[in-house]
């Protein structure tokens, strides 16, 4: 079988996950995040049966703006939670500039 471009990203992605830290350590906030992706999941579920029964576009454009500021704050919550994990060390040691370095890079990433 032929290795295609995106077999090929979702293997760097996967290889990135698995030697990144883990950053969620709680598993409140865990379940807060995946709760919070299966609502919008059931929201875009809406707006696609919206669309089939032909609903007018503003009310159609009003639910993806809901989703888009849900997707939003789920993405804010995933970098509270990094920054929290990755970025405040414990007491005794000190700050890792490559670590702080990518979470920048990840921070400018998520907001352009």
């Amino acid at each position: 079988m032929k290795n295609t471009n995106n077999d090929y990203q979702k293997k760097v992605v996967n290889d990135e996950i698995s030697s990144s830290p883990k950053w969620i350590n709680s598993e409140k906030s865990k379940k807060k995040i995946i709760n919070r992706i299966r609502t919008i999941k059931g929201h875009l579920a809406g707006i696609e049966h919206m669309i089939e029964e032909g609903q007018a576009c503003d009310n159609i454009l009003i639910q993806v703006s809901a989703v888009k500021s849900s997707v939003h704050k789920v993405g804010i919550k995933i970098l509270e939670e990094y920054a929290l994990n990755c970025l405040m060390p414990d007491k005794d040691v000190p700050v890792d500039k490559q670590k702080m370095e990518k979470a920048i890079n990840t921070l400018i990433s998520y907001v352009k």
